[in-house]
């Protein structure tokens, strides 16, 4: 009997310093299991080790990065003009503040998604892939001059919750992101159609193949 009160008291008191964590710590800790745990769903899931993920995960980091260097510009035309002109024309400093203010904001949320694994499409595609149930690419075309110099792509996923988000890829390498997300995606509807928008807009679940 000593010994399992003893056994108990030191499982009590552990579990106590454990609640007893300083702030960080715990975060520390919960950023190490969902770590762990996107590995065991990528052990899990060989299609998530597909290189058509690496496409979509390269895609991703690109555009974080190109819409954080936009937003950094930004932030320092308004810090320009809430400096150069304070006290000299409200409307310019109002519009540098408002600048600033706002593009600051979306720095702090999207600073995140230079880890891809944090981003929305690639959370959702590996660890909640029925939640999309609708995706199609466009190709658009760059022609200065009337001389065509890049080709490109948008892909869009749509959710079950009537949101959609969209990524850039290289127009070559559509077809093999393409045929790839059909393998992922088996119970999700593939192609753009006038039909699909207007059920997307009704019932997005609608769009979603039983399997």
């Amino acid at each position: 009997p000593n010994h399992l009160s003893s056994t108990f008291s030191f499982l009590s008191n552990s579990s106590t310093r454990i609640n007893q964590l300083p702030t960080n710590l715990k975060k520390k800790h919960l950023i190490n299991k969902l770590f762990y745990k996107q590995l065991s769903v990528l052990k899990d899931n060989p299609l998530l080790r597909h290189p058509a993920m690496r496409i979509i995960e390269h895609a991703i980091s690109r555009e974080i990065k190109l819409q954080l260097l936009s937003l950094v510009v930004l932030l320092f035309i308004g810090i320009a003009l809430l400096v150069v002109q304070f006290e000299q024309n409200a409307i310019l400093t109002l519009l540098g503040l408002g600048a600033a203010t706002i593009s600051l904001g979306l720095i702090i949320r999207n600073l995140p998604y230079l880890n891809v694994r944090n981003h929305p499409i690639h959370q959702t595609l590996c660890q909640q892939a029925k939640e999309v149930v609708w995706v199609y690419s466009i190709k658009t075309h760059r022609m200065p001059f009337g001389l065509e110099t890049v080709k490109n792509g948008i892909l869009y996923f749509h959710f079950q919750d009537g949101t959609h988000l969209s990524i850039s890829i290289p127009a070559h390498q559509l077809k093999l992101v393409s045929k790839y997300l059909n393998r992922l995606l088996p119970h999700a509807s593939f192609g753009y159609s006038k039909e699909r928008e207007q059920t997307f807009h009704y019932n997005p679940q609608l769009l979603s193949r039983k399997k």
